[in-house]
């Protein structure tokens, strides 16, 4: 299933940045859409990595939030997928397991988020990802900060 919620409030930087959310916590992506729905964001959510990719062939997405462990694909799976389809998407893994991972040359580039995170480390992290995305319009410098 893909859920978009709308975004409502003040626009990051005077633009609308799309945001994938991949995670099968429902609770965790209710709240992770919420938050970045009310500052502006747009935000699309599904909670399996066959529906990930599904979503980004029907919109573009400049940063995709995407949990460790999700049932029938990984996050580094579908995080390799997103780099191959989607140059110059802004990665952001998050996972309860961050500090036991070795490191996989699938996530260079990749911003890690330990869980459980503040709401203040969510938006920070995402900004910073939006800002150095370079998928929106087409072209391959960063997005104005």
């Amino acid at each position: 299933m893909i859920l978009s919620v709308p975004a409502w409030g003040k626009r990051p930087q005077g633009t609308m940045t799309n945001v994938l959310i991949v995670d099968d916590d429902v609770a965790l992506c209710q709240i992770m859409a919420t938050v970045l729905s009310n500052v502006g964001y747009s935000v699309t959510v599904t909670h399996e990595g066959r529906h990930a990719l599904e979503a980004i062939t029907q919109r573009s997405y400049e940063v995709a939030i995407v949990d460790l462990l999700i049932p029938h694909m990984n996050g580094i799976e579908i995080i390799r997928e997103l780099k191959r389809v989607t140059p110059g998407i802004g990665l952001i893994l998050v996972s309860g397991l961050l500090p036991e991972m070795g490191t996989s040359s699938a996530l260079s580039g990749v911003m890690k988020l330990q869980k459980p995170f503040r709401r203040d480390d969510l938006l920070e992290i995402v900004a910073r990802c939006a800002a150095h995305a370079t998928v929106s319009d087409g072209t391959d410098s960063p997005r104005a900060a």
